[in-house]
């Protein structure tokens, strides 16, 4: 259990129907599941026969429900575990201030709750940059910067009170798949979407 980073890949197109109709972002991440779908459009929760003889309107349910058509380098996804702010920390210790950041930038997904947050986009052209600029570290430059003395507010905090070597192998090893995550994403023109789940 605890907060988990999601990712995965989808084109501009649908990045931008997102936002146009924010609970669509459940038929994007949970295809196969139409029930956070409902759930966020109000189906769920229709008003009664008293509420509606005063005026309060029934959610019309499309039908069919809104689906997407997914090329094959879209829905690659990728799962952080519980690295994601330990990365991010020492992602912030080695790029500037005003760098892009897949943790804390991106576009929210209106006000919908998706997990423990709102999910955030990144068009194809902010993937792109955000590879170049976390190609430009490599795994050692990334581990060297874990401090566990400056690490008490970084979730979960357990995790980061002594820096061992399983530690250590923990953070490089997602790091590696987050660039090589970036990197396909980027290769073949992708936007993504974030969740923490």
């Amino acid at each position: 259990m605890g907060v988990v980073f999601v990712a995965f890949t989808l084109d501009d197109k649908k990045i931008e129907q997102l936002h146009q109709d924010p609970p669509l972002v459940w038929r994007a991440y949970e295809p196969n599941n139409k029930t956070f779908y409902l759930s966020a459009i109000g189906a769920n929760n229709q008003p009664g026969l008293i509420a509606r003889l005063f005026g309060a309107k029934k959610i019309k349910v499309p039908n069919p429900l809104p689906s997407f058509q997914f090329s094959e380098h879209e829905k690659q996804e990728i799962d952080l575990d519980k690295s994601w702010d330990g990365i991010n920390f020492c992602l912030k210790q080695l790029l500037p201030p005003t760098s892009l950041n897949i943790f804390e930038s991106g576009t929210e997904v209106g006000d919908l709750e998706v997990g423990y947050s709102r999910a955030t986009t990144f068009t194809s052209q902010e993937v792109m940059e955000l590879n170049q600029l976390y190609q430009s570290i490599n795994e050692q430059q990334l581990v060297d910067t874990l401090q566990p003395q400056k690490m008490h507010s970084i979730y979960p905090t357990q995790f980061w009170q002594e820096k061992t070597p399983d530690l250590e192998e923990y953070v490089r090893e997602h790091f590696i798949e987050l660039k090589q995550f970036l990197q396909n994403a980027s290769n073949h023109s992708m936007g993504i979407c974030v969740i923490y789940t």
